[in-house]
């Protein structure tokens, strides 16, 4: 079972990275997987990095929506999302561990559970988009980890006003 405060710290996570440019319904899913994984008793994210494992849960509710498969008509595309786009230039870690994770994931998951979420037509376009303009606009943050600090001090002055 997954510690309380990773639990926190993944759900933060997943949260600051759809406000940077996943769709709403990524956040709702996302939050969702977590809360059904932390009553998983023989399942624990406690091990690993945080980031690896909201990648992990953003990669799986990406793949099966489809949008992997929507970007493949327009491989040549930056604006386009494959896996190994996502993992090493939105969520910054490495492919086979943000897949390997996911795999654990869907293990853990019931069955008849769905990692499904509706995308737009544009949806890997706005995502890239969002990605591009959110990131780039803040001269202090060059990775994901810098985003991941950057969230955690902003949250926290802002819980105190």
């Amino acid at each position: 079972m997954t510690s309380k405060i990773r639990v926190e710290e993944i759900v933060d996570l997943i949260d600051f990275l759809c406000i940077c440019g996943f769709p709403e319904e990524f956040e709702i899913m996302g939050r969702l997987i977590v809360d059904k994984l932390s009553y998983v008793s023989d399942f624990s994210m406690d091990n690993g990095k945080a980031k690896e494992w909201s990648g992990a849960i953003l990669y799986l509710i990406a793949k099966e929506s489809g949008l992997f498969k929507m970007s493949e008509v327009r491989k040549n595309d930056e604006m386009c999302i494959s896996e190994e786009k996502m993992a090493k230039l939105i969520i910054r870690v490495k492919y086979d561990i943000m897949k390997y994770n996911a795999d654990k994931i869907r293990k853990a998951l019931p069955k008849n559970f769905k990692c499904y979420v509706k995308l737009k037509n544009n949806a890997a376009y706005e995502i890239m988009s969002n990605f591009s303009t959110n990131v780039k606009s803040a001269k202090d943050i060059t990775n994901i980890d810098d985003i991941c600090e950057y969230f955690m001090i902003f949250r926290y002055k802002f819980l105190k006003q």
